[in-house]
């Protein structure tokens, strides 16, 4: 219970790669089906409605404490944050698993396959948390 204390109330841990970024303060995530109608003439409203496509977008906001500070960490050789040099030395984004843990029972709630950074933002405040704001496109909510 005193972690829980200390965390202020955030207890999901967003994880990269299986590698610890920092405690979650707001998690959304959009999944769109681009569901389609299905429509023939002289028959009123659709007949059926059909997926066409899928896309999924997190946006995450979390706090990371001191010993989770290290941003430039390398995971599978690449670092968790690239510079707009990297990016564009390496021609593409990596892709990433995200995950989200209980900190206290270990259950994972959200996982998202081969997620790639779209934007980011971190946030320093005096007297304060180090904070970041960070948005994904997945290929896919696995859970």
């Amino acid at each position: 219970m005193a972690k829980r204390l200390v965390a202020n109330g955030a207890w999901l841990l967003l994880k990269v790669d299986q590698a610890d970024f920092g405690l979650v303060t707001n998690l959304t995530w959009d999944e769109n089906f681009a569901v389609q109608p299905v429509e023939v003439l002289n028959v009123l409203g659709p007949l059926t409605l059909d997926t066409t496509g899928y896309t999924c977008s997190i946006d995450i906001e979390s706090f990371v404490p001191r010993d989770l500070s290290d941003f430039d960490r390398i995971i599978n050789g690449k670092r968790l944050i690239p510079t707009r040099d990297e990016v564009k030395d390496d021609g593409f984004m990596p892709d990433r698993i995200l995950s989200v843990v209980d900190t206290a029972d270990k259950i994972t709630h959200n996982r998202f396959e081969r997620s790639v950074l779209s934007s980011n933002r971190k946030t320093i405040q005096a007297n304060n948390f180090v904070t970041y704001s960070l948005s994904y496109m997945s290929t896919g909510r696995t859970k």
